[in-house]
């Protein structure tokens, strides 16, 4: 990161990444190609999700390949930058970037950085401390009405390490990924117990689960804390899911 004037921010980290189907017979999802980005302050948590969803201006997908080809409009043109990326509409980007704004699995963190082939491309936001509902700030810019609550289980080994957005994970399960066959990475499957009485608590939901509750992460200045029922900016998508165990991998 950097500041208007070029002066440099170490502690501001930005991806920008495409989205395309990228597969023959998908031409007619065309409107769906995007580029997009993400910026992130480790400091203080602020977080800018930008997408380009109507790029025709400067995106096209290739015939032979089918690549989503072309180059996007930099800061340096301010009108073209203003039309080709906006902020996010009703969708909340936090249904999929849960526990901290990058997503991670095996083939994401394959791309490595040219300059430092030890790195990936996107950035691994490292704890500070054992405590994750009073770590790894998170908020949204412009977005203070987005549901930012994950559970939390005092002592649970699993979220010793990470939040858990049991939405995001619901995804990565959908796709008949198991939990257990890769986590955590140095013994998989050694927190089945733990793995499992968060599926418990988000089965029956936090607020019947002793012990489970909701929690909204650092922002700024202000700590993480447990939200109740009163919470005002709860969100469809953040339910709990009692049809969770359905998942083709819990299947005997």
């Amino acid at each position: 990161g950097v500041t208007a004037d070029g002066k440099p921010l170490p502690h501001v980290v930005w991806v920008s990444y495409c989205r395309h189907e990228g597969r023959p017979g998908t031409e007619k999802y065309a409107q769906r190609n995007s580029v997009q980005m993400i910026g992130y302050n480790t400091e203080t948590g602020a977080t800018a999700f930008f997408e380009s969803g109507k790029n025709n201006e400067w995106t096209y997908t290739d015939p032979e390949t089918n690549r989503l080809m072309g180059k996007m409009p930099g800061t340096d043109d301010p009108d073209a930058f203003d039309r080709g990326y906006t902020t996010p509409g009703r969708t909340q980007c936090v249904q999929c970037h849960q526990n901290d704004p990058f997503v991670h699995n095996p083939y994401i963190d394959a791309a490595k950085l040219p300059s430092d082939p030890s790195l990936p491309v996107v950035p691994r936001i490292a704890a500070r401390s054992r405590n994750m509902m009073f770590d790894l700030p998170y908020y949204v810019i412009g977005a203070s009405h987005w549901d930012m609550r994950t559970i939390h289980i005092e002592g649970n080994s699993c979220l010793q390490c990470h939040r858990i957005g049991m939405k995001t994970l619901e995804e990565f399960m959908d796709d008949h990924w198991d939990p257990n066959e890769h986590m955590p990475p140095n013994d998989p499957g050694s927190l089945r117990e733990d793995f499992q009485e968060i599926l418990d608590c988000w089965k029956n939901g936090p607020e019947d689960t002793p012990g489970c509750d909701w929690i909204i992460p650092p922002a700024g200045d202000h700590l993480g804390q447990v939200v109740g029922g009163d919470y005002p900016f709860k969100a469809g998508f953040n339910k709990p899911n009692s049809n969770i165990f359905n998942y083709r991998v819990f299947d005997n």
